[in-house]
């Protein structure tokens, strides 16, 4: 029987519900000066932040089954890599969902971000659901690095926005 926290795999990644038994490790995510420089105020989050951050996560699971944000576990060790999140922008409609994700710095230039984020939509155009057509945001933190955050759809096709 699968496992119904889990909402897709791939080749090297488990995207699976939160729980709160996350919340060290979203700690330890949240906490890494690397990951943080790019991302809201760059100030780490306490433990208790991390708790209702996932608290409100799994907010999304009972409204929807498209949209949500889901724990990054490397497949072949278990490991927590970060997370991915598709859906609705406070403000915007179903028809309007955003792409995000944000890794531990262990996993950045090998794929996963690319790899997670194309299984999303992929998952997001099968439903059936009217979908508008992609539009990449892109967050552009350095000239040499995406760090550890962005925002986008890799479809090629996709007008874009870059946040620079």
């Amino acid at each position: 029987m699968a496992d119904a926290s889990v909402l897709l795999t791939t080749d090297r990644l488990v995207l699976r519900r939160f729980t709160l038994d996350d919340a060290d490790d979203l700690l330890a995510l949240d906490s890494d000066p690397l990951v943080r420089r790019f991302v809201e105020d760059g100030e780490p989050v306490t433990r208790d932040s991390a708790v209702e951050m996932i608290e409100h996560w799994l907010g999304y699971h009972e409204r929807s089954d498209l949209f949500g944000f889901w724990a990054a576990i490397e497949r072949a060790t278990g490991r927590f890599l970060g997370w991915f999140d598709f859906r609705p922008d406070d403000g915007h409609g179903d028809d309007e969902p955003e792409l995000g994700y944000r890794l531990i710095a262990s996993a950045w230039g090998k794929g996963l971000a690319t790899e997670g984020s194309i299984a999303l939509i992929d998952r997001g155009f099968s439903t059936g659901r009217p979908l508008p057509p992609p539009l990449i945001n892109l967050l552009v933190p350095s000239s040499r690095t995406l760090g550890a955050s962005a925002f986008c759809s890799p479809i090629p096709a996709a007008p874009m926005r870059v946040f620079a």
